[in-house]
């Protein structure tokens, strides 16, 4: 079994050639983030996401670097 690879927010949206601040808002409108800026439940079960603290809180959020993860998302252009 392949192991992820983990980045922060900032690296997703470089990934895709975007901001941190627009792929934040992709995540938000997909529901895999609150209004907060914390992960939802849904981007935990869709295993886009990983937790390093109970609180869900700033740094502590790393995503998915595999972009199979988020080829349903609509990312602004």
């Amino acid at each position: 079994m392949a192991t992820s690879t983990w980045i922060t927010l900032n690296d997703l949206g470089r990934n895709f050639g975007i901001s941190s601040i627009h792929c934040g808002r992709a995540l938000e409108q997909e529901g895999w983030r609150d209004r907060h800026g914390r992960p939802t439940d849904a981007a935990l079960a869709a295993g886009a996401v990983d937790q390093l603290t109970p609180h869900r809180s700033g740094r502590s959020v790393l995503w998915n670097a595999d972009p199979v993860s988020y080829t349903h998302l609509t990312l602004p252009t």
